[in-house]
């Protein structure tokens, strides 16, 4: 997770997260691009990115982009019980803002996810491309 502030007209980025936090996100960057590399899929996973670069603005855990259409076409937020509503509020925010499709909020300490489209957060499964990257 991240959190910005301004400190004498500068913004600055914190970037909070535990080790376990950290070693979700490493495992499906990791998992993500080999997916890429095998050619099952043409998104390219960053970590802790602007979804919009012309600006200063909060970051997903993950984020999957479409380089050929120039599109963030999925956002991932690692989250523990405790942040899981503040997380979700999150994702649904930044995806009204950018228009991204496609969301998912993962709770690591359930191992269980909310998969959001369109801003209409259903409760589901992780999709089976991203779970098997999500262990500790």
């Amino acid at each position: 997770s991240s959190v910005m502030y301004y400190e004498n007209d500068i913004s600055i980025i914190e970037i909070i997260g535990s080790k376990q936090h950290q070693y979700i996100i490493m495992q499906l960057i990791t998992g993500l691009s080999n997916l890429r590399t095998d050619g099952k899929t043409n998104l390219v996973a960053y970590p802790e990115t602007m979804i919009d670069e012309s600006q200063t603005s909060p970051v997903p855990d993950v984020l999957l982009y479409d380089h050929e259409n120039e599109k963030t076409k999925v956002i991932i937020e690692i989250t523990h019980t405790d942040g899981v509503k503040k997380d979700v509020r999150k994702v649904v925010s930044l995806m009204n803002d950018y228009d991204v499709n496609e969301g998912f909020v993962y709770n690591y300490k359930q191992k269980n996810g909310l998969n959001l489209h369109s801003t209409k957060a259903k409760l589901s499964k992780m999709p089976r491309s991203v779970v098997p990257f999500c262990t500790i």
